[in-house]
């Protein structure tokens, strides 16, 4: 009864007769009639002014439908919180990273999640913020860290910024042999024009982020190889295939140094820099499962 009530009171504000709001419900006028009496006899209130024109709820019409609207949503929260332990009856949770930090940052909080939940399946994949901005809504996956995701039905909680560096190989004229390790200036910005350049290829919100980057900056550079994740880009430029732009922790994970015979040039953080984030569903967020995992990375020294 409570649903179909919770129709009818929200016919009433939108259309002006009680035949409207029949037509709108799908139900027959004496029907309603019928259930607004009952109801009204219930609570001793009158719920619709039925002789206005066009109808209108009253104060106790309204704060019933204020809580009905409230029990419907606890209902929705209720229904997919279930569904989720339902889902997790086994203990699975689908774990998605951006590829360059899987190997370094999941043995910083993984342990400690599974010691608190040493029965979970937890499934990791490395994802491209483009592809987790599909799969999260979906369900594909349960949790994403990488690049802050912008969507009204995912909550996303910022963990920091990852410092970003362009690479410069001997073999390009900003090589300086005696400056391992500087900060980049505008006219070294200005020198990347024509100069070969190693991006990411398919859908990537770095890239296109690298790209606004450099088009803002005036300038043109020479698209020579696309690679399938930043690994290869930073190894392939240090190679002295051309220009990238990477991490530190890239630059770690593949050792390289100044022997290498590379150049890094920081950019300051006003003019790029990368957010990384926590993103789950909003649906998910009353899921202790879920909150709990979230938790435990968020109070882990990621950076």
């Amino acid at each position: 009864m409570n649903n179909q009530l919770h129709s009818i009171l929200i016919g009433v504000k939108k259309y002006p007769t009680i035949t409207k709001v029949a037509q709108a419900c799908f139900v027959t006028q004496p029907y309603i009639s019928r259930l607004l009496a009952q109801t009204e006899k219930h609570f001793n209130l009158k719920l619709v002014n039925r002789d206005a024109k066009p109808i209108t709820l009253t104060y106790a019409g309204e704060r019933m439908l204020t809580y009905l609207q409230k029990q419907d949503q606890m209902q929705q929260e209720m229904t997919e919180e279930l569904s989720h332990l339902a889902q997790h009856k086994f203990g699975s949770v689908t774990l998605a990273l951006n590829q360059p930090l899987s190997d370094r940052w999941l043995p910083k909080f993984l342990p400690a999640i599974s010691a608190q939940y040493p029965q979970l399946h937890i499934n990791i994949v490395e994802l491209t913020t483009s592809l987790a901005e599909q799969q999260l809504p979906s369900g594909k996956i349960d949790i994403f860290i990488g690049k802050t995701i912008f969507d009204k039905r995912i909550i996303c909680h910022e963990l920091g910024n990852v410092k970003l560096l362009l690479l410069v190989p001997s073999t390009s004229k900003l090589y300086h042999s005696n400056q391992y390790y500087r900060e980049i200036t505008a006219a070294d910005i200005q020198k990347l024009n024509s100069e070969p350049f190693i991006s990411l290829g398919g859908e990537s919100r770095f890239q296109e982020m690298v790209d606004h980057f450099l088009r803002d900056s005036g300038v043109t550079i020479e698209n020579r190889i696309e690679a399938p994740n930043s690994q290869i880009t930073t190894a392939l430029a240090a190679s002295g295939l051309g220009c990238t732009i990477t991490t530190g922790q890239i630059i770690e994970q593949l050792h390289l140094t100044n022997a290498d015979g590379i150049n890094l040039l920081e950019i300051p953080a006003d003019l790029l820099s990368l957010n990384f984030g926590i993103s789950y569903r909003k649906s998910n967020a009353t899921a202790t499962v879920i909150r709990e995992i979230v938790r435990q990375i968020q109070q882990t020294k990621l950076f």
